[in-house]
């Protein structure tokens, strides 16, 4: 079955594309789907990555995309799918696309609101002429003289003012006339009676044609009004109420030639406006047709340009930024496509440099690959739905093909519904190709077409086993003459009129001769239709032939398994895993199938009455007794099953317990056989992995966590056990319809130790003894001496020698094994005699923690430098993940494996170690003494000292750091410098300064940097300053800032002092001071300018002191823990107006500048010098130190208002020089509580 049996190979490759051709190679490889790249830069947010602008412009043609088919649905059109998937465009083509649909989006714009306004303007008119017309009615002459009079009809249609009236009015009549909303009718008349007090007379009547409502779109039927009044105040009452009401008002002529005049109007103006609409729609309808038949194409391909910039921004570039280099997953099967790919991507692009693929090596697990077809895709999609096989695991989807869709026909089998569901999936499958099945927009049904091949197997098997249930929507056929014979029974039987008149049901007896003539020839027989009994014995058949099956398949499952085992070569889950499963399957759910078959077998119609029940026996099996009123089925029946249960309880431990045990016992016995060894590239024995879950590391020894592993293994029993309890048909089928191989396949969370070694390096002289060791020693930490066993074991380097210095010593034993050793010896002893070479801006080559060093070291012993570049050893300070240029160019010395382990020096008491400075290793007072015996015993393993030695040496050799400083006093903390330079001119009476830049500014934020500015004053001035432009995440800003104070006589001047404040900016809470120089302007020469270097001192906030904290750390590499101990504090800061404060300390756990966990401590009332003595505990990884601050905050307490915050200190290994140092004694001194007093800050 190929990879549909097991995932396919899959390597790791690198592609190596240039700049011009990225693009259409990564178009080529997108259309083949052959890659699944990997993100090179994943701490670059995606606003700062290189491609940006073109995302950007992606999603500004998507957004005119969106406006145009939201044109499409507002016009009534459908969308339709594309004709054919069109490639990625190119650069100009791309353009292209850009211009036509803006334009067409303008040009949809412009005519869609020329139609708008056009319908508006054709509507206000035909609203118009409906009231002119509707008002004659109300307003017409009065008729004649002489002529007799019109009897009045109460109608609302008659004229409102009566003629023979009319030449009796000596007040002039005004008019208000417009359309309302018919919903506002009732309250509009209300409120006009109210508001005139009735000197008005309203008549309203229905518009006769519907119109549309251009705020909802709705057609609506308006009301016309017509108001007749008297007066002018009335007159703007009526006005100011239609307004309100959002009347649609129009003038109303008072002559009825001048109305007539104006309706011959507005029939003109309305012939034109519908001749100019329909053009313009005619118009808008052939934008419409262009935007309908390029918006598809268009819109395919925005995506693909877009995925392929997001792609290119995955990537990273070289030094040169000629090329773009990528990481990718690709079967291994598939590379040369790849190639071919990039062949034709690099030859459209007309590159004449041709982009390439290289497969590199890695520990990491590929991703599952499994290829998957129209047919297998539903099948293998319902295996992912319960989780994904692991990489070269074996797959369940081939066997559910089968197993799915015939336990579901088990508990569905009918003919005639099995019947539909056929012909309906057959249907599907018959049309499959056809486009308006394929682009369906609707959710359920994509999901059934999705699954046609599954429900037309489902349809399949449910008519063979309707055929077996012989059922056909419910009811029974008879294909074959029924085996039982009524007749028969009838004629040995006294079945008279009476007796069949009170008996409605009758028992056919098999055991009478001729009763019962055989099986049926397929299926049941169509008899039991008829029988009251009916339900009773299908039920009993289904659940037993699931029962039977599930059991089956259940086993299969757990066979599966030993393909995996066999694999991975991990042949003792063979032994611990794979026979108890089986063990405890068989003794119980396969002794159950015994049971089923052993009774039908035994068992026939004569001796059915007395036949056992299963059920009974399986219960009572459990509990360990016997019933006397369920006969055993055979001799010795009690004492098997006992034995069977007790296996089947046996191996429950084994199957917890087994693997994790013997892993265990592996690690010891390795660990006890190599004490301090880690082998280099050896193969992995049983319980180690190989090719493992996707996404983990293979290659590398595995720890298995023993509570997991008890808790899988559990929840496999458990599953198996509960399965049989609830004992019906669905549960099985649930059981049976799942991936169940996966029961038996890796549970195992593959836990990747650190352990690496070292690769053979060899020397240019060839020479043996010269040669580097595969394996490495450990020792306890980088500040204690060797024990006497490993000083006499001369022939392996220890971890500190193989990635820190291998200590050179005065003997000669060093010097006779290698005769470099004497040299780095004096080297070291130069160091530690207080020679220190710093040069300005840089490091001086005798420095053993700079990178001139480091390459000086690798050509004096010999090593090609493009190979050690090339990997030809594993630098670990790159598995540690400490990729940054400080911590690179300290890595340390390298010592062949000649030189002797380290040697107590002269002084006797101290010892030189990496960093060249003499450390005293003397006990600290009220610390525990050093005890080797107890190291020794200690259960650490190699890996976790080697981590923790290789992790205290960088960064008590991080530079810069006061450790370099080769001095054991207490050192003032560096807080930077700044150059400025200070002038006159006397002819303007202007002082001119000038801010130039700032050099080796502390790091305020979490993530490393400083935002700085600087703030200017002329003190005692404080309320007139001058700042600086903010310099992000720059710890050596350029400012070349001039600032001019005008109008300041040469006498004040020199009264004033230039005071200078350097700050960390900060957005959402008060800026941090960094530091402060101030310098008196009497002293300065400021006929010309003059240009200062000061060093920066720590600002005073105006209000003292605000106190120390006395804490200490602790941190336990195996435990993975740092434990934070507030001692005192002293000469806090008074916060409340009675000169105390009410402290507590709040304790901080931040990790990539976010807050992870909070601890604090108790409110200590009224105190400034408080004893808290309180511990926290945090977890930290290893792999997290580096990234991980704690924050503690000295608080006041307050009752009524918000608490204030006395002070703070940030602890880290890139806080300020106090704060560092005590991070890097914490890490030096493993296990040992490290106390500190340390400056509360603002």
């Amino acid at each position: 079955m190929g990879s549909l049996f097991r995932s396919e190979e899959v390597c790791l490759a690198q592609l190596f594309l240039q700049s011009a051709s990225a693009y259409s190679c990564v178009s080529e490889l997108g259309e083949r789907g052959l890659l699944e790249f990997r993100d090179l830069n994943p701490n670059v947010s995606a606003f700062q990555r290189r491609f940006v602008g073109e995302v950007r412009r992606c999603e500004e043609m998507e957004k005119t995309f969106t406006f145009l088919q939201q044109e499409l649905r507002g016009a009534g059109r459908v969308l339709g799918p594309c004709p054919e998937s069109p490639r990625a465009p190119l650069a100009r083509e791309a353009l292209r696309v850009q211009e036509q649909s803006e334009q067409l989006a303008q040009e949809l714009r412009e005519v869609s609101h020329n139609r708008a306004s056009l319908r508006g303007r054709l509507r206000e008119l035909r609203q118009y002429l409906h009231v002119l017309r509707e008002g004659q009615r109300f307003t017409s002459l009065p008729a004649p003289l002489g002529s007799p009079p019109r009897p009045r009809a109460l109608s609302e249609r008659e004229p409102i003012l009566d003629p023979s009236l009319h030449q009796h009015l000596d007040r002039k009549i005004n008019f208000v006339a417009g359309v309302i909303h018919p919903w506002r009718v009732s309250a509009f008349e209300r409120l006009l009676w109210r508001a005139c007090r009735g000197y008005l007379v309203a008549s309203f009547v229905e518009m006769p044609e519907p119109m549309e409502d251009l705020a909802t779109g709705e057609s609506i039927t308006w009301v016309i009004f017509l108001i007749s009044y008297w007066g002018e105040q009335i007159g703007q009452k009526i006005r100011k109420i239609s307004d309100c009401f959002h009347c649609h008002m129009y003038p109303y002529p008072e002559s009825e030639a001048s109305r007539a005049d104006t309706m011959s109007g507005l029939h003109s103006q309305i012939q034109d406006l519908s001749v100019v609409l329909e053009e313009t729609e005619q118009y808008l309808a052939q934008v419409l047709d262009k935007v309908a038949l390029a918006l598809p194409t268009w819109r395919v391909q925005v995506q693909k340009m877009k995925a392929i910039y997001l792609i290119l921004n995955q990537c990273s570039f070289d030094v040169t930024e000629k090329c773009l280099i990528a990481e990718v997953w690709c079967p291994v099967r598939d590379l040369t496509q790849v190639q071919d790919a990039l062949r034709q991507g690099s030859y459209k692009s007309g590159s004449s440099v041709e982009c390439f693929v290289q497969r590199i090596p890695t520990s990491e697990n590929p991703p599952t690959l499994i290829r998957t077809n129209k047919f297998t895709a539903g099948f293998q999609s319902i295996v992912d739905a319960y989780g994904v096989a692991s990489y070269q695991e074996v797959n369940p989807a081939p066997y559910a093909i089968i197993t799915f869709p015939f336990i579901f026909a088990i508990m569905f089998g009918d003919v005639g519904h099995g019947l539909l569901m056929f012909l309906f999936a057959l249907w599907m499958v018959l049309y499959e190709n056809s486009p308006s099945l394929q682009q369906a927009s609707n959710e359920i049904w994509l999901t059934f077409f999705e699954g046609r091949y599954l429900i037309l197997l489902m349809g399949a098997f449910s008519i063979y086993t309707g055929f077996i249930y012989n059922e056909c929507f419910s009811k029974a056929t008879v294909i074959f003459p029924s085996a039982w014979s009524v007749a028969t029974m009838a004629n040995h039987s006294s079945w008279s009129s009476a007796y069949l008149a009170t008996h409605p049901s009758l028992t056919l007896d098999p055991n009478i001769t001729g009763v019962f003539r055989g099986p049926y020839p397929f299926g049941i027989d169509p008899i039991w239709s008829l029988a009251t009994n009916h339900l009773n014995f299908l039920n009993s058949f289904k659940m037993k032939m699931s029962v039977v099956l599930g059991i089956v398949h259940m086993g299969f499952g757990v066979l599966l398994g030993v393909f995996n085992h066999v694999h991975f070569q991990q042949r003792h889950r063979l032994v611990l895993e794979l026979l108890p499963e089986m063990v405890f399957l068989l003794a119980l759910f396969g002794y159950l199938v015994f049971l089923i078959f052993y009774k039908w077998v035994k068992f026939s119609a004569a001796d059915s009455l007395v036949a056992p029940s299963i059920l009974i026996h399986f219960i009572d099996m459990f509990l360990f007794t016997s019933n006397a009123d369920n006969l055993p089925l055979y001799r010795g029946q009690v004492p098997v099953q006992t034995v069977l249960v007790v296996l089947a309880l046996a191996s429950v431990p084994v199957l917890l317990l087994g693997t994790p045990l013997y892993l265990c016992c592996r690690q010891r016995t390795r660990r006890t056989s190599r004490p301090a060894m880690v082998a280099a590239r050896e193969p992995c024995a049983a319980g180690e992995a190989k090719p493992g879950p996707r996404g983990r590391g293979t290659g590398r020894c595995i720890r298995w966590p023993l509570p997991e592993r008890s808790l899988r293994w559990g929840i496999f029993s458990l599953t198996l056990f509960f399965s049989f309890l609830q004992f019906c048909p669905f549960t099985f089928f649930s059981f049976l319809s799942s991936p169940l191989p996966f029961l038996s396949l890796s549970f195992e969370d593959s836990t990747l130790s650190t352990a690496t070694t070292l690769e053979y390096i060899p020397t240019s002289a060839g020479d043996p003894k010269c040669q580097r060791p595969r394996t490495l020693m450990r020792q306890q930490s980088l500040q204690q001496p060797l024990s006497q066993h490993q000083r006499a074991n001369h022939s392996q380097p220890t971890t500190s020698q193989s990635l820190g210095h291998l200590q050179a010593h005065s003997g000669s034993s060093a010097s006779a094994g290698n005769p470099r050793g004497s040299r780095g010896g004096q080297a070291r002893q130069g160091i530690a005699a207080g020679s220190k070479h710093r040069m300005a801006g840089g490091r001086s080559r005798s420095n053993p923690g700079s990178w001139d060093h480091v390459v000086g070291q690798i050509r004096n012993r010999g090593l090609d430098m493009k190979s050690f570049l090339e990997g030809r050893m594993v630098v670990l300070s790159l598995v540690l993940g400490l990729s940054e240029q400080d911590d690179f160019a300290n890595i340390p010395d390298l010592q062949p494996a000649g030189t002797q382990p380290n040697q107590p020096n002269a002084q006797g008491d101290k010892r030189l170690p990496a960093g060249g400075k003499a450390v005293n290793t003397a006990p600290v007072p009220g610390q525990p003494p050093h005890d080797e015996s107890d190291r020794k015993t200690e259960p650490r393993s190699s890996v976790s000292d080697l981590v923790n030695s290789l992790t205290s040496e960088m960064l008590m050799l991080s530079p810069g750091s006061e450790d370099d400083e080769g001095h054991d006093g207490v050192s003032r903390e560096n807080l930077g410098r700044i150059q400025f330079s200070v002038g006159y001119n006397f002819q303007e009476s202007t002082l001119t300064v000038k801010i130039m830049k700032a050099q080796e500014l502390p790091a305020k934020d979490f993530s490393g940097t400083s935002d700085p500015f600087v703030k200017i004053y002329l003190l005692p001035d404080k309320k007139h300053k001058l700042e600086t432009k903010v310099k992000r995440k720059n710890l050596n800003p350029h400012w070349n800032e001039t600032f001019l104070f005008e109008g300041f006589p040469y006498e004040k001047v020199v009264q004033r002092v230039l005071y200078l404040q350097v700050l960390d900016y900060d957005r959402f809470s008060r800026n941090d001071p960094i530091g402060e120089v101030s310098i008196p302007l009497n002293k300065v020469d400021l006929t010309q300018m003059q240009t200062f270097w000061k060093d920066l001192k720590p600002c005073s906030d105006g209000s003292g002191s605000r106190g120390e904290l006395l804490l200490s750390l602790c941190y336990n590499p195996s435990a993975n823990s740092i434990v934070v101990n507030i001692i005192k504090a002293r000469n806090l800061k008074a916060m409340d107006i009675g000169g105390t404060s009410d402290p507590y300390v709040k304790v901080w756990l931040m990790y990539k500048d976010k807050r992870v966990e909070k601890k604090k401590t108790v409110v200590m009332k009224r105190c400034l010098n408080p004893v808290f003595n309180e511990s926290f505990a945090f977890d930290i990884p290893t792999e997290r130190l580096r990234e991980t601050t704690i924050v503690i905050t000295v608080m006041d307490k307050d009752r009524l208002s918000r608490n204030d915050v006395i002070g703070k200190i940030y602890l880290s290994w890139k806080s300020g020089p106090g704060e560092v140092k005590h991070w890097k004694d914490m890490i030096a001194r493993p296990r040992q509580a490290v106390a500190q007093w340390h400056q509360l800050k603002a």
